[in-house]
Parts: structure tokens; C-alpha cells; sequence
């Protein structure tokens, strides 16, 4: 064997035992999880097949995609934070058919004017990735359709976050599409992106992520937040006068973030996290995955102060995805699973 061959087989070897360590230490194989909660916890029917991604109102009407698969357990609702007797409410679709509906990811924007309530949802129908637009009307609890955008850039969507009536920035979460989510964390790809759509056209403003999942804006609308699931970070990002974005701070947070929520008066980030990850992976239809709720603050200088709010190793609550404070109340969302609401006394 030649000196080459003895490098190059060394070298192969290197790289197979740190892609071994990698997949051990990302998967979460090596982790232990304590449960705790920040007070009283209790499921919310009737949401049994997910509560995806969650977006509080001002008002304390919370919006729930539910169903991610799809018909016919896919559905939208509401829950009264300030009249929790009401329980979870279903949406009436207006001029939009149930059987279109495959909810992901969604966003509000609140015209600062007449208080009119937009709804943006991204949906995998089959006829290709999209951001669908309704008009909510909190009255009635109805969502009326307006339309249903596409671009060739919406290649597998997963979250939306909107920056006006019909502009906003979403996140393309895989290179193989979700059919093939696996390849994407075992090959460490980091081919996932941020669009923006600007009311006619989606482009580029970040790439070169590894599944980049939710995505936020902050209260005053100049940084934007995205989670990068399968590199364990959340990215923070100057928002332009033009809508590019510039990279503020790479945050290592050691668990695989979903969504994440912001508190419109402090703009502290609540993050929904998946902290093993192998639990996760392990069930297409009903996820079996543990979960973990982490409040993060940062500084004036972006020095972050990480909490964990709530964790369950998937004894109680299966594959956290979101989480949205309202007061001292907190709705935890899944994947595939309940509807956790919990009292907020300390963490």
C-alpha cells in the first residue's frame, strides 16, 4: 500500500468517525431529559392530529394549524385566551374547500389602521408548495379565502412570517423535499433558504442553511429570527430598507428548533424544540418525539439569557413544535399530536 493510499484511507477514516460522533451528538442519542413545566399543564381537545404552528393574537385569540398530512384530519382553529371556557373552536373556511387544506406554518398581519386581520398559511397541497391569504374576521371565528400565491422559488415551505398585505419572507426547509428529510440531516446539507416575496416575486435572502424551519420578525420589524433545525441554531438577521437580509448572530442552542414566537412587548423569542431529534425521525404519521420550550432574551449587544420553559421526554407531550405566551397562560403545539395549555408561574 502506498504512502497516498495509507493517507487517503486515513483521511476517509477521520471523517467517518466525526460524521459518526455528529449523527450520535445531533440525533440526541446521548441526551437525558428531565420533565419539568412552569405550572399546571392540560391537553385542549379536540386537536388530536397536531397543533403545527400557533399565532397569538393581541386580543388573546389564538390561530391553530392542525393536520399537517393533510385530509381529513387537517383543520384551523382558534382558542380564547381570556375565555378559556369556550375551548378550542373550529374555523369556518369561507370560499376555500377543507379538502385543499394542508396547513404548515402561519402568520398574521394586523393593518395598523383599520385593525383588519390577515392570515397567511403556508400549504402543501398537491398541487405544489404555496402561501395561502385569508381575511379573518374574529367575530364570526371565519376565514375568507383571497388567494393562494406560488413561485418557483417555494420549493418545500415550511414557515411564513408576514411583513405587510400581501408581502412576507418564508422558509424553503429541505433540498430532497420532506419525502426525503432524512438524507437532508444524515448528509449535513445546508441547501435550505429565506425567500421574500414582495407582492409579485420571491427571491433570495438567505442560503447555505441546514433546514431552516420557523421564522419570525420582531416587534419593530427590523430583525428577523429563522431556526435552523438540523444545525441546532437560531440565525439573527438585520432586516434592509430593501428586505435583504444581514446576518447578526449565529446562536448554538444545542437542541433542534421549530417554530418560534415572539412576545410583542418584550421581543423575547419562545422557541418550540425537538431535543431528540432520533424520536422524531423515527415516526412519519404520529410523531413520537420528546419536547422542549426555550425562552430567549437578548441584550442590547445580542448576549443571549436561554431558559428552558417546559421539557416532557414524550411520556406526556409527543414532538413539541411551537409555543405562544399569552399573560401567564402558554398554548404548547405538536406536530402531530395535542394541544397542551399550561399556567405560567415560573421557570
Amino acid at each position: 500500500m502506498t504512502p497516498m493510499l495509507k493517507c487517503i484511507l486515513f483521511a476517509g477514516l477521520v471523517l467517518l468517525v466525526q460524521h459518526i460522533i455528529y449523527v450520535v451528538v445531533g440525533f440526541g442519542f446521548h441526551k437525558t431529559l428531565f420533565d419539568h413545566a412552569p405550572g399546571p399543564c392540560r391537553k385542549l381537545p379536540p386537536i388530536e392530529y397536531g397543533s403545527e404552528d400557533i399565532t397569538t393574537l393581541p386580543s388573546g385569540i389564538a390561530i391553530i394549524s392542525s393536520g399537517l398530512y393533510g385530509p381529513p384530519t387537517s383543520n384551523l382553529y382558534t382558542y380564547d385566551f381570556n375565555n378559556p371556557d369556550k375551548g378550542v373552536q373550529e374555523v369556518k373556511l369561507v370560499n376555500f374547500k377543507r379538502s385543499n387544506l394542508y396547513p404548515h406554518g402561519i402568520s398574521t398581519w394586523i393593518d395598523p389602521k383599520s385593525g383588519k386581520v390577515t392570515l397567511f398559511l403556508v400549504n402543501h397541497s398537491p398541487d405544489g408548495e404555496a402561501v395561502v391569504i385569508f381575511d379573518f374576521n374574529e367575530a364570526e371565528n371565519t376565514l375568507s379565502y383571497k388567494k393562494t400565491i406560488t413561485d418557483t422559488l417555494f420549493t418545500s415551505l415550511n414557515d411564513v412570517v408576514a411583513t405587510g398585505p400581501d408581502t412576507f419572507y418564508a422558509t424553503n426547509f429541505l433540498l430532497f423535499g420532506y419525502k426525503y428529510m432524512f438524507l437532508d440531516k444524515i448528509l449535513r446539507l445546508s441547501f435550505a433558504s429565506v425567500v421574500f416575496y414582495d407582492g409579485e416575486k420571491a427571491s433570495f435572502v438567505a442560503t447555505g442553511l441546514s433546514g431552516a424551519n420557523g421564522i419570525n420578525i420582531s416587534p419593530d420589524k427590523r430583525t428577523v429570527y429563522v431556526a435552523t433545525t438540523f444545525s441546532h441554531q437560531v440565525r439573527v438577521y438585520s432586516r434592509k430598507t430593501d428586505s435583504s437580509l444581514e446576518p447578526v448572530k449565529i446562536l448554538n442552542i444545542y437542541t433542534a428548533p421549530d417554530n418560534i414566537e415572539i412576545d410583542p412587548t418584550t421581543g423575547d423569542l419562545l422557541v418550540g424544540c425537538h431535543p431528540l431529534i432520533h424520536k422524531l425521525l423515527s415516526s412519519k404519521e404520529r410523531i413520537k418525539g420528546a419536547s422542549q420550550i426555550l425562552h430567549i432574551h437578548f441584550d442590547g449587544d445580542w448576549n443571549e439569557t436561554i431558559r428552558e420553559v417546559y421539557a416532557d421526554n414524550g411520556n406526556n407531550f409527543k414532538g413539541s413544535s411551537v409555543a405562544s405566551f399569552y399573560g401567564n397562560q402558554m398554548l404548547v403545539g405538536s406536530i402531530t399530536g395535542h394541544l397542551l395549555r399550561c399556567d405560567v408561574r415560573g421557570f
